[in-house]
């Protein structure tokens, strides 16, 4: 994985800090919405559930959409990171 791509991923969740996001959107907030990108954004996000400035979960509603997601994954910046 590219350190630029990782940096340029995270930056559009700490730029909306608590709002979750769903793979499609947080893709659009960040400007990388190629098909090639989407697979990055998920292994980003694999890795991101051992971080502890991000939280990821498989079940809730998209902040930026609506989306409903059951079987994908949400991710948001923590609150209290930084």
């Amino acid at each position: 994985m590219s350190a630029a791509f990782d940096n340029h991923a995270l930056a559009a969740l700490r730029a909306h800090p608590g709002a979750w996001h769903c793979l499609p959107c947080w893709a659009r907030a960040a400007g990388l919405s190629a098909p090639e990108d989407m697979g990055r954004f998920r292994v980003l996000a694999r890795r991101l559930r051992f971080s502890r400035d991000h939280e990821l979960t498989r079940a809730g509603s998209c902040d930026r959409c609506g989306t409903v997601v059951k079987d994908d994954v949400l991710v948001r910046e923590g609150v209290g990171a930084r």
